[in-house]
């Protein structure tokens, strides 16, 4: 805080260097109220911890504080030089306000300080303004000579010029005022002089200068910015600003001023803070802003610019988070909206950072979980049918790999950005494709792939026809996934019934036939019908002995001497089949299936000639084999 009191109503102006002589011996000597009434100023200006202000100094009631150093000063505006030439003739505390009055001796120089010693609060580099209210008369109504009042910061010792933070020269009269602030930049934690050069050179009468209500003021210190995690703000944090002893204290409502731009140095002002800590949430995601801070004290005295810092934000949330579903077998890809000045991004999988993937917009997750397959269990027949085994299974699937649910996390070199919006995604599968495997013997062992068998459900022809069993399972593969197979089961064929029944049973009778003439059973009772009553389809086929009984005939294709031709028809005469000797069987339907039937006529042609004329026996035979 500055140290600023009152301006005071009484400023004592000389009219005679008599008069003056008499009030400055009857105040030094003579019964004037004594100097320190009120509770001690500290000698020096005060820097408390975090001490952001230093104390002002208005000469209430003493000079408490201040060294009067007579006949030495900085030498006018503009000058860096001290010099050392003629005491005050007065130079001391007069009526809460510091006071010196030359000597009157024309186109001499005279002059003084008043100093005290401070510490710059913080560290590095502390901007320091200040200002003071002078006043400068000549005496009766004499001329001017010339004269002048500055405040400058010197060494701990006094000897070494700093700074200058106000200075005004004078060949007139002045009524009381302020001089206008100046600025300098010290080092926080270095030990300075304020000094105070009251000069002037006579014309023909003393000079009397007044100075009062000292100001001088620090920039707040220690502002540290910050980016609050989960957010693209920037906090900002400094030390508490504590006024000096006997200086206004800070503003109660608005006592910090934060100043912010895009770019250094700063000098825009953003807002009123009313503690040590601000938090800017107009800030962009992944920007840098340069900050620097004042504060005021109760008569609304503001303080040089802090120190400046900068801080970039975080970056913004990732936007338009959208994880694939199902579209890839290898992968998951998820895909976001940049954030601005992001340099990085972070995509996680459930509660798991998949790492770095650099300054992108998609990423691959080839880690998710895999699709899988479950198997099912086979089924093979057992003697369902004795043309093949036939094959299943049932409960298996292929199945999408795990549902995940993705965030993505950008970043920058200040640190994270808060959480993305969350989808969900997981890895597809394929189709599943099959191969029937069938084992070598009979025991779950030794399995080959069987030709063809790529389907859920097949009927294995290449089963031992025997009925032996065989043992089965299925390998099942889908896109994706890992190849897995089946539960194995036996099964075998049936073995095959072929059998034929003949109706209406009983003989054929031919009766009479004379030689070289043919008979029919065509429009008699006597034509047979053969039923399939086995277990599958089967072939029919047929053949007619020799004839016995006396001389026997012999069967031929054709007659001839005691031969004779047999034929048979399965198309009630419309084609006749020979029947070419006793021996062999001719087909006569190729496949009938299981209950079928098939009516058999027969032909029969006499002998051309014959040894005998007895009765002969024929006997035929209707077959039932594999088609």
């Amino acid at each position: 805080m500055k140290e600023y009191l009152p301006q005071k109503s009484v400023i004592l102006k000389i009219s005679r260097f008599s008069l003056v002589t008499i009030l400055v011996f009857s105040w030094l000597f003579f019964g004037w109220p004594p100097i320190w009434q009120n509770p001690s100023i500290p000698q020096k200006i005060e820097t408390a911890q975090a001490l952001t202000q230093e104390a002002n100094w208005a000469f209430t009631g003493n000079a408490t504080g201040w060294t009067f150093t007579n006949g030495s000063g900085t030498d006018t505006c503009g000058n860096t030089t001290s010099a050392t030439t003629n005491s005050l003739a007065t130079f001391a505390y007069n009526a809460n306000t510091s006071r010196g009055i030359t000597g009157t001796t024309a186109s001499t120089n005279y002059r003084g300080n008043i100093n005290q010693t401070f510490v710059a609060p913080g560290s590095g580099t502390v901007k320091v303004n200040g200002n003071l209210r002078v006043d400068a008369d000549v005496a009766g109504g004499g001329s001017w000579g010339s004269g002048w009042i500055r405040l400058d910061i010197y060494d701990s010792a006094n000897s070494t010029y700093v700074a200058n933070l106000a200075c005004e020269s004078f060949t007139s009269n002045q009524t009381a005022h302020d001089t206008s602030f100046g600025t300098a930049s010290l080092s926080g934690g270095t030990t300075y002089t304020i000094r105070i050069t009251l000069s002037g050179t006579v014309g023909r009468k003393a000079l009397t200068f007044v100075v009062d209500n000292v100001i001088v003021t620090t920039a707040p210190v220690g502002l540290v910015a910050t980016a609050p995690a989960g957010t693209t703000n920037a906090q900002l944090d400094w030390t508490t600003s504590t006024a000096g002893s006997g200086a206004p204290a800070i503003h109660g409502t608005t006592p910090y001023k934060v100043y912010r731009d895009t770019s250094s140095p700063v000098s825009t002002f953003l807002a009123n803070a009313t503690t040590n800590s601000y938090t800017d949430s107009s800030t962009a995601g992944g920007a840098t802003y340069y900050y620097a801070i004042t504060n005021l004290d109760t008569n609304s005295i503001e303080s040089p610019l802090s120190a400046e810092v900068s801080q970039l934000t975080r970056p913004a949330a990732p936007t338009s988070v959208v994880a694939t579903d199902g579209s890839a077998t290898d992968k998951v890809t998820i895909t976001w909206t940049q954030s601005t000045g992001a340099t990085d991004y972070h995509v996680w999988r459930d509660s798991t950072d998949l790492g770095a993937a650099g300054d992108v917009a998609t990423f691959d997750d080839t880690g998710a979980d895999a699709p899988t397959i479950t198997p099912g269990t086979a089924a093979a027949s057992d003697g369902t049918s004795a043309d093949y085994a036939a094959l299943s299974v049932s409960g298996q699937s292929a199945n999408n790999g795990t549902t995940h649910t993705y965030k993505v996390v950008a970043s920058n070199a200040t640190g994270n950005s808060a959480d993305s919006a969350t989808d969900t995604g997981y890895r597809g599968v394929g189709s599943l494709t099959y191969q029937w495997q069938r084992s070598a013997a009979d025991s779950d062992a030794s399995y080959a792939n069987i030709d063809g068998a790529t389907t859920a459900s097949y009927n294995d022809t290449g089963a031992p026809a025997d009925g032996s069993g065989r043992y089965y399972k299925v390998v099942e593969d889908a896109t994706g996934a890992t190849q897995q197979t089946s539960t194995s089961d036996r099964g075998y064929r049936s073995v095959a019934v072929y059998s034929v029944s003949i109706t209406p049973a009983g003989d054929i009778e031919y009766g009479f036939v004379s030689l070289s003439n043919s008979t029919t059973t065509i429009g008699s009772t006597y034509t047979k019908t053969a039923t399939n009553d086995g277990d599958t389809a089967e072939k029919l086929n047929v053949k007619s002995s020799d004839a016995t009984g006396g001389t026997a005939w012999t069967l031929a294709s054709s007659i001839g001497s005691n031969i004779f031709k047999h034929e048979f028809s399965t198309t009630t005469g419309a084609l006749w089949t020979v029947m070419p000797d006793s021996a062999t069987y001719v087909t006569a339907k190729p496949s009938v299936a299981v209950s079928g039937t098939a009516d058999f006529d027969f032909r029969l042609t006499a002998p051309s000639a014959s040894t005998d004329y007895q009765q002969k026996s024929i006997t035929i035979t209707v077959q039932a084999v594999a088609p």
